[in-house]
């Protein structure tokens, strides 16, 4: 299989690919997990000082991000046990952060629904990850981000194609 175009014809100056390719692998799991304020317990930020578990604030975020949802397909983003989402779902509803209402035109779905609570909770996680990851990024300049993000998007395209194709 050729390289992709503006691949560097001598291969023996760079460093070599599993190297490379180990070096994002680590570095994409710890950013994951450094991002990720569903991956562990998180303190909300509110006088309380309730903590919330990584799967309700993955919840929490999903709703606030697409809107009321199926259990089923909640299940399926969330990549959760229906019966776990479901003790999960109950606990939130409990705890007067969603709700679940009758889905239009099938009234026999249910759809799961931020209330004002949850909305606000679920905004608070949002502004929760968006700081984590401008410190993720901090060391870089804005300039830099752009090429990262362009290079990712290479490797990306390239990873698709050799995925499809076999290698």
């Amino acid at each position: 299989m050729a390289a992709p175009a503006g691949a560097h014809d001598d291969l023996t100056a760079c460093p070599a690919a599993r190297e490379v390719v180990a070096a994002l692998i680590r570095t994409a799991d710890l950013l994951r997990r450094v991002t990720d304020v569903g991956g562990r317990r998180i303190t909300d930020p509110e006088p309380t000082g309730a903590e919330m578990s990584g799967h309700l604030a993955r919840l929490l975020q999903r709703l606030v991000e697409a809107g009321p949802a199926r259990m089923r397909d909640l299940a399926r983003d969330l990549a959760v046990a229906p019966p776990a989402l479901a003790a999960l779902v109950d606990a939130a509803q409990a705890a007067g952060l969603l709700t679940r209402q009758p889905q239009p035109g099938d009234p026999s779905a249910t759809l799961l629904a931020l209330t004002p609570a949850g909305a606000v909770a679920g905004d608070r996680i949002a502004a929760t990850q968006r700081r984590a990851c401008e410190h993720a990024l901090a060391p870089l300049t804005a300039e830099q981000q752009r090429q990262l993000l362009g290079l990712l998007d290479t490797l990306r395209d390239s990873a698709r194609t050799l995925f499809r194709g076999g290698v």
